[in-house]
């Protein structure tokens, strides 16, 4: 009982946590970059304006990616996908391979441990590539 009320209330703080880091990251940076961009035109005219606001919009869009952290949680996908492939394949292979009254328990439950293991990599790798953005983010 005190178990699922604590993991509701973390999961509802947690989105608003989220919401917030998302908001307060984009406002800034968004602030950051109209700003850049409104003293470049104040001074420049014609292509030198444009140029100078483009190049504000691509270090806005940079800013903003170590926040995301796109790459690494595609990467960290992709991993984990292929570690639960090999698993499903080694456990399918295993499966086809032997007589029915051949098949042990012991062997599929230690084919679903590898699963789970994969699942439990999947998830330390993400906290730590979150936790990992979030400290470049802050320098």
């Amino acid at each position: 009982m005190l178990a699922g009320t604590l993991r509701n209330y973390i999961r509802g703080r947690r989105r608003g946590w989220a919401f917030g880091a998302v908001v307060f990251r984009l406002t800034a940076v968004l602030l950051s970059g109209l700003a850049t961009i409104m003293l470049g035109l104040a001074d420049l005219s014609g292509l030198a304006a444009w140029g100078f606001a483009l190049s504000a919009v691509v270090t806005l869009v940079t800013a903003l990616e170590p926040f995301f952290n796109f790459r690494a949680r595609w990467v960290s996908a992709d991993q984990a996908l292929a570690r639960w492939h090999r698993d499903e394949e080694e456990l399918t292979t295993y499966v086809a391979t032997r007589p029915e009254e051949r098949l042990k328990v012991e062997d599929v439950i230690r084919f679903d441990d590898a699963r789970r293991e994969a699942w439990a990599q999947f998830s330390r790798d993400w906290l730590a590539e979150r936790r990992g953005a979030s400290k470049e983010v802050g320098r």
